[in-house]
């Protein structure tokens, strides 16, 4: 069961081509690393999947049950809290998911 369906996807910023007709599908309970250079385009591949950007062509499709939970990268401004407390409170949404998921295997 495919939770994200991407197909022939391109997105461009002026002459910078972030995504050339890209594939790619995420099937339930597979794990997925996104890993790449500074400004090679993981941040806006993420909007695109949350649907905070819209491409130039091609499909998204997003299982109508998907949740999508995340940290912005955007930090608060510094006050006394202990780092781990700040992330904690960025992670509400992604604890709550989790408390109710079940195990996977």
């Amino acid at each position: 069961m495919s939770l994200i369906r991407i197909d022939s996807l391109s997105l461009a910023f002026g002459t910078q081509i972030i995504l050339d007709n890209a594939s790619l599908q995420i099937e339930a309970g597979e794990r997925v690393a996104l890993v790449g250079l500074n400004g090679a385009g993981k941040s806006t591949l993420l909007k695109l999947i949350n649907g905070e950007q819209q491409p130039d062509n091609g499909t998204l499709w997003r299982a109508p049950s998907l949740r999508i939970a995340q940290l912005p990268q955007m930090l608060p401004a510094a006050d006394e809290r202990p780092v781990r407390d700040v992330v904690t409170a960025g992670l509400a949404d992604v604890l709550a998911c989790e408390s109710n998921m079940k195990p996977w295997r």
